[in-house]
């Protein structure tokens, strides 16, 4: 791959990134402005076991994605122990977060 076109793509995931992060934001700015009796912290206490199940899901799929590129080009034990690391630093914090 040329080396041009390896820097416009990982640019365009940094744009794709940075475009994402602000329109959270955004959101999040609109929401707090214009909706002021909504009290997020207990929805998302309320909400709680489906989230943790939209999480699960979302492990199986990046599990799954994985594997199949493992059956193309096998990754490093490393790169295994570090998807393994945050998946549990992740569910940690959310375990931390509902005490």
């Amino acid at each position: 791959m040329k080396t041009r076109s390896k820097t416009r793509k990982i640019l365009t995931a940094l744009l794709i990134g940075v475009l994402l992060f602000f329109s959270v934001l955004l959101l999040g700015v609109v929401l707090v402005t214009y909706m002021p009796g909504l009290n997020l912290n207990q929805w998302l206490q309320k909400t709680a076991n489906g989230w943790i199940a939209w999480r699960f899901f979302l492990y199986v799929v990046v599990i799954g994605l994985m594997y199949r590129i493992y059956r193309v080009r096998p990754f490093s034990v490393k790169l295994w122990g570090l998807v393994i690391a945050v998946f549990f630093t992740v569910e940690g914090l959310n375990f931390l977060y509902r005490l």
